[in-house]
């Protein structure tokens, strides 16, 4: 059976998909872990007072933190697991371009936790506007942050930012501090950035996807 290119592209719009969303499904199943295990510390602190030891309040305040920044931690990822699932309900919207860098480095977090890289997203000071289909446009980014971690190697970091003039638009991501080489961009991103009206720029360690203005 032949398989026909617009089935390959939705086979890997759901491939995308289904990675961001086992990611998130395990970095929610970590946070609950964490709170049901201080949970039951609590409760072994509650057993013990009712046998007549006194409570410490200092470990119940440490307990009562640590479940408060998991609860933050969820609330976190759960803004952002609904943010890119509202991604896909319109075929353009207009968007700032840091904001987008921000999710794209949440989508990106657990791939890079692997392989022990960091990613930071650089303060933009003014408002950068697009109008893209904003769930390509983040399929694209995920794309390129992978060869980004993949080139910048174990304990370095990638550097995400965004730049904007008259002529053009500019996201770059940036490996520095553990460099392996060249980043190695799949073949179907140059297709997935022409078609949301980019192109992919690559430098001595560093891949930009640029939006040229008319």
């Amino acid at each position: 059976m032949k398989v026909t290119p617009e089935a390959m592209a939705d086979l890997a719009a759901l491939q995308f998909m289904g990675k961001v969303v086992a990611a998130f499904s395990h970095d929610f199943k970590n946070a609950l872990a964490i709170i049901n295990e201080n949970a039951g510390l609590l409760k072994d602190l509650i057993a013990m007072a009712a046998g007549g030891r006194p409570l410490d309040p200092a470990r119940l305040e440490t307990l009562a933190g640590r479940i408060g920044q998991q609860v933050r931690r969820a609330d976190e990822m759960s803004k952002q697991v609904n943010r890119f699932a509202h991604s896909m309900d319109k075929p353009a919207e207009e968007v700032d371009l840091p904001e987008m860098l921000a999710l794209a480095a949440a989508l990106s977090h657990r791939p890079a936790a692997l392989q022990r890289v960091a990613l930071e997203v650089a303060a933009v000071n003014a408002p950068l506007r697009l109008t893209v289909f904003v769930f390509g446009m983040q399929r694209l980014l995920y794309d390129c942050l992978q060869a980004a971690i993949a080139a910048c190697g174990s304990g370095g970091r990638v550097i995400l930012s965004a730049a904007g003039t008259d002529r053009a638009l500019t996201v770059a991501m940036t490996p520095v501090d553990a460099v392996k080489g060249d980043i190695t961009v799949p073949e179907t991103a140059a297709a997935l950035a022409a078609g949301l009206g980019a192109r992919l720029e690559s430098g001595p360690g560093c891949l930009g996807v640029v939006w040229d203005r008319a």
